[in-house]
């Protein structure tokens, strides 16, 4: 059924964008450098998307498996592991079904305020699916992330409990037998078979989103420059009547991505705290095996650290949030030189009140959709 409906998807989408391109973008009301930029990447997305699902398709169940096999090692050491669970997932079900939720009204909202323009109608339509499919993407790649810094929590906790087993205040062992430090070698044994399991699975997770996420943060960040663009021109133009669809087209997108992104950094600093801990075991310990486990597991997590990658072109963390922000800040910057200004008189009137008339006549009416940004006008004559 998987290949099936995304043999359909693709036929769909080459379809969609064939008519799209030949009936429409004859229109030059529809077709401006912004409006065929944005749409011809949401294609792009959708159709890379559809392809390395089915590709990958199998690393999922592997990252189920290797879930799974997590759990049961976890189980061992956590008796209310069942109930963590399931308020985990009771959790995410919530986060994710208010992003749904949210995602529905606002593009409710974009088509309503634009159902009287035929044009924009059929465009909201046409990328609808496409956007949906990405988000979902993001969503995807954020639950699998989530998973996964579950678990890291958890043996994080239980090695926050090993510290304090081994410390007492002013540093000394609370017991010295040999009882008790089989049970701590086991304990951090199953701690370190979680770790190098959950390792193994974010690789999967790496390999089954790379290109996919790749394209869809590319689109994420060519259609907020246009979006954020578009808002600025409106707002110098004094244009604030369609203001509001841009408002709801852009808080999904950077909703979606702050999520994505958020899920990585919270999974890493799990990590980063798991390393922190295990430096804190009391080293003294007269059992060899316990010195040499710790100082192993610490060497394993300095010299393979826990990495979201795309691709290998970049890492997944807030880092790349603000490298995001920096770029669009800059492509905004330049573009912006670039707009005509309105208090240029042109060669056909002598002042300003007789420039700002003919741009009311002239310019045509501004909306936007999910699938493009504001007609920005071109010209001022």
């Amino acid at each position: 059924m998987l290949i099936i409906w995304s043999v359909v998807q693709l036929i769909g989408v080459g379809v969609s964008t064939e008519i799209t391109v030949k009936k429409f973008f004859a229109n030059p009301g529809l077709a401006n450098v912004n409006n065929v930029l944005t749409f011809s990447i949401i294609m792009l997305t959708h159709a890379v998307t559809i392809v390395e699902s089915l590709i990958v398709r199998s690393n999922f169940i592997h990252i189920w498996k290797n879930v799974a096999s997590a759990d049961e090692l976890i189980k061992g050491m956590v008796s209310d592991f069942n109930e963590i669970i399931m308020k985990f997932y009771k959790n995410i079900s919530i986060r994710l079904t208010g992003y749904i939720l949210m995602t529905i009204l606002l593009e409710l909202g974009v088509i309503i305020r634009i159902a009287d323009d035929e044009d924009w109608t059929y465009m909201w339509c046409i990328c609808i699916l496409s956007l949906t499919i990405s988000r979902f993407r993001h969503l995807q790649h954020s639950l699998f992330i989530n998973v996964l810094s579950c678990r890291f929590r958890i043996i994080k906790n239980e090695l926050e409990d090993i510290v304090k087993l081994t410390k007492l205040e002013g540093n000394q062992l609370i017991v010295k037998n040999s009882t008790f430090y089989d049970g701590l070698f086991d304990k951090i044994s199953s701690i370190k078979k979680v770790y190098n399991i959950l390792w193994e699975t974010s690789l999967l997770i790496n390999r089954s989103f790379g290109f996919s996420q790749l394209a869809n943060l590319l689109q994420n960040f060519i259609h907020l420059t246009c979006l954020l663009y578009s808002t600025y021109s409106f707002l110098y133009y004094n244009n604030f009547e369609d203001l509001l669809e841009l408002v709801f087209e852009i808080i999904p997108i950077l909703t979606v991505v702050i999520m994505v992104l958020k899920s990585c950094e919270v999974c890493l600093e799990e990590v980063r705290y798991i390393g922190f801990l295990l430096h804190n075991i009391e080293k003294d310990i007269d059992d060899e095996r316990i010195n040499t486990l710790t100082e192993n597991f610490s060497l394993q997590i300095l010299h393979e650290p826990l990495i979201f990658s795309v691709s290998g072109f970049f890492e997944m963390d807030f880092m790349f949030l603000k490298t995001m922000i920096a770029s669009i800040t800059t492509y905004m910057v330049i573009f912006i030189q670039f707009m005509p200004k309105t208090d240029e008189p042109s060669s056909n009137s002598t002042n300003i009140t007789t420039l700002s008339a003919n741009l009311t006549s002239t310019t045509p009416k501004i909306t936007t959709t999910t699938t493009a940004v504001a007609l920005i006008p071109s010209k001022i004559s």
